[in-house]
């Protein structure tokens, strides 16, 4: 991102994910004591010595953001798209795309924190805030707020420096994020989404009654946690230690698919928590190789008594 506000693999995100269970509680925690809301980092603020320059150089106490856990952000994905003064290069951005994400780190602030953010990011005028959803590496969700480039401001590709993008690079690197999206982005090239699959396990499995709304390459797959009954159709919810049954599909359009499924599941836009099912990212196994797939899930308080699928099998619930 800017600077004072003028103006891995799909396995290792899989492996980056799981080793992120310790973090989650601590982010669910900072949304629910912590006055201002958690804040997205994707940018130049995940490099420690970056933001500590920054800071030092206009008497602000660095500790006043703090890293609590990995996550992502769902339906955006990176660019450069304008040009900094201060950088004096194209700097980072993200703009709306489905079935993309981009990944990067919650940070607990405190309000002298959310100041900082704001002057170093130029905000309302240069980036201004935005509320989203970050999911976190258990596939729940948290509300947290991130930085966009205000719509008059942007422009087509503008192209970074070595020195710019070294500080996103070596901030990801340190946090085990992605770097190929970066360096993509960082070409101009649209990155590749880091989520490319579907585990679907009711009525959208092969032979199923929605099958047909589903086309690509179907994997048998299956994900932790809990298959709930709800009569015509199941949820799957993320609390249990048991094993969910279903399948990996690689669609022939990730995008249109996604924006389909949304309907037909009833669940809000960009993974939104406020739809009949929820739209997140989990880890699935399919054939002894763990991924990251999109997946509809629901909540303990929507499932509430509604009876345990004991075989975690939709096929098999009888």
């Amino acid at each position: 991102m800017d600077d004072d506000g003028v103006a891995r693999t799909t396995v290792d995100r899989v492996e980056f994910r799981s080793n992120s269970c310790s973090t989650t509680d601590t982010a669910r925690r900072s949304q629910t004591v912590a006055p201002p809301p958690l804040y997205f980092a994707y940018g130049s603020n995940l490099d420690a010595q970056d933001w500590e320059r920054w800071c030092h150089a206009r008497g602000v106490d660095p500790a006043c953001i703090k890293a609590v856990a990995p996550a992502f952000l769902p339906d955006f994905q990176l660019v450069f798209d304008v040009s900094s003064p201060s950088r004096g290069c194209g700097v980072l951005d993200i703009v709306p795309c489905t079935g993309h994400c981009v990944d990067g780190f919650l940070f607990e602030i405190s309000e002298q924190g959310l100041a900082a953010l704001d002057r170093k990011e130029g905000a309302p005028n240069f980036y201004r805030r935005h509320d989203c959803s970050a999911i976190l590496g258990d596939g729940s969700a948290v509300a947290a707020f991130t930085y966009v480039v205000c719509n008059h401001r942007r422009e087509d590709f503008v192209p970074p420096d070595e020195v710019y993008a070294g500080v996103c690079r070596r901030g990801r690197q340190m946090l085990d994020l992605d770097t190929i999206a970066l360096e993509r982005a960082a070409q101009g090239h649209d990155p590749q989404t880091l989520v490319r699959g579907i585990f679907v396990y009711g009525t959208l499995l092969s032979g199923e009654a929605r099958a047909a709304a589903l086309r690509g390459t179907v994997r048998a797959a299956s994900t932790t946690g809990t298959l709930v009954d709800l009569g015509v159709f199941p949820a799957l919810i993320l609390t249990g230690e048991g094993r969910v049954e279903g399948e990996y599909l690689v669609p022939d359009d990730l995008a249109d698919t996604l924006e389909q499924l949304d309907m037909i599941e009833g669940a809000a836009p960009s993974c939104g928590t406020s739809g009949f099912y929820r739209r997140t990212i989990l880890s699935v196994e399919a054939e002894d190789v763990r991924r990251l797939a999109w997946a509809y899930v629901q909540s303990d308080q929507q499932a509430g008594d509604l009876p345990r699928i004991a075989s975690g099998s939709w096929r098999n619930r009888y």
